[in-house]
């Protein structure tokens, strides 16, 4: 029994500690989705890939070309033999080894350019992969709240249910004992009726928001997940008085602006690379070979393998120049497509700054705008609050009917899901106004 007992305890203490691990804070939900996200392992794989494209580049511009062949060819037939000039039939084996290396000692700067491009690919990469991130971070972030609001509001709407039938079943009693009448249980059967199906309304919309957390987090639909609900209404509120500096900064240092200007830079690489074309490619090589013959059929007069492959060597070094004195025109052609490229580059980083520009001022107004928004609300939820729970002790009394209860409930219900929505908007937009100003939405947390 003694046994049975220490186990069970163990057993419930284990299930408290699981319990625990699955209530996780918005924090650990957003490096939760950042971890498991299909979208960042794919941006993780491409980042590698231009780790390999860099280092190709490196090779290319500062190691040799080498290659090394061997051959065996066997022959049979009439050969002319070399000491009597004479035909016979004969069967030889010719062996050939050779090895060459070249490496490129000019050719227009394009394999400096392919590193320079190569570099900034790799960072345009690391780029994206951080504002996939982000991306992320702040769709789990906006599900996070949705989810937080819908369950303070079941929680609300469970409340006042539960009043509602507390009331509902006090009130039979005292319609049994003839102090109530039957208008009275009407007004409170009606009052527990609304309560309840508002409860069902906002415990279904609690559901689903749970689903969209989940979907967002890549959690796993089948495993529950509880999430810290605990509500901080403490804010800061922003001013407009660094928006400018707000804006200059995210301008040049945003992931999204990055991209664009390391397009442009790899542009103007390409545009100057094709320039240099029209000087021409020099290349340096170096080789040797040997080579090791024998008649079949007379193997003992031939030197041994060991002496004809010294007496054989021969090396040969060199440097060769080449340039295109005509080729329909493809380098003028190829300059030409190159700047208008690189033009473009130009006005699509231009337009992304200004895009990012007009972001942020937006995101200072809409922020403004929500705090004001906030303040508003909170003052109308407290003030419903005290008149709801007026209303709610003149109902109980029955100095009140249904109708006039049920409008201070709905004020009431709605000033409280007004004053959560916006201050969960407010938070979210002030989360992307930190982010402009360079602090990623984790951080922040």
């Amino acid at each position: 029994m003694k046994a049975l007992i220490i186990s069970s305890v163990i057993l419930l203490l284990t299930a408290q500690q699981v319990w625990a691990q699955e209530v996780m804070t918005l924090k650990q939900c957003v490096e939760y989705a950042v971890q498991n996200s299909a979208n960042v392992q794919v941006s993780q794989e491409q980042n590698k890939q231009q780790s390999t494209y860099k280092r190709d580049a490196w090779l290319n511009a500062f190691t040799p070309r080498v290659s090394a062949t061997a051959q065996i060819q066997f022959s049979t037939g009439r050969q002319a033999d070399l000491e009597t000039n004479m035909w016979k039939d004969q069967k030889t084996e010719n062996d050939n080894y050779s090895l060459n290396a070249e490496i490129t000692l000019f050719d227009g700067f394009n394999n400096l350019n392919n590193i320079k491009r190569a570099k900034n690919l790799q960072l345009s990469s690391e780029e994206s992969l951080k504002e996939k991130k982000e991306e992320i971070s702040l769709n789990t972030i906006q599900y996070f709240y949705n989810l937080l609001y819908y369950t303070k509001m079941t929680d609300i709407a469970q409340k006042q249910m539960t009043d509602a039938e507390n009331s509902l079943t006090k009130v039979r009693r005292e319609f049994e004992l003839g102090t109530k009448s039957a208008r009275d249980v009407l007004d409170k059967e009606s009052a527990q009726a609304e309560a309840e199906l508002t409860y069902t309304k906002y415990n279904a919309q609690k559901s689903n928001a749970l689903l969209q957390l989940k979907t967002a987090m890549f959690y796993p639909q089948d495993q529950n997940l509880a999430i810290n609900t605990t509500i901080n209404e403490n804010i800061d509120l922003y001013t407009q008085s660094d928006v400018a500096q707000t804006a200059s900064y995210a301008a040049e240092n945003n992931s999204q602006s990055l991209i664009k200007k390391y397009n442009m830079e790899n542009r103007l690489k390409e545009l100057n690379t094709e320039r240099w074309r029209f000087l021409p490619s020099i290349n340096a090589f170096a080789g040797w070979n040997t080579t090791h013959g024998v008649d079949l059929d007379n193997r003992d007069a031939a030197p041994s393998f060991s002496e004809q492959f010294k007496n054989r060597a021969g090396k040969w070094v060199g440097i060769s120049a080449r340039i295109d004195l005509y080729n329909r025109l493809g380098k003028f052609s190829r300059v030409s497509r190159a700047k208008s490229e690189y033009k473009i580059a130009t006005y699509e980083y231009k337009i992304k700054q200004r895009e990012i520009d007009d972001e942020v001022y937006g995101a200072y107004n809409e922020l403004e705008q929500q705090a004001k928004q906030l303040e508003a609300s909170r003052k109308a939820a407290e003030l419903n609050q005290k008149y709801f729970d007026l209303a709610q002790k003149r109902f109980e009394l029955g100095l009140v009917n249904y109708i006039e209860y049920d409008q201070a409930y709905n004020k009431y219900l709605e000033s409280q899901a007004n004053y959560y929505n916006a201050l969960f908007n407010y938070r979210i937009k002030a989360a992307v106004v930190n982010y402009y100003k360079g602090e990623s939405f984790s951080q922040q947390l």
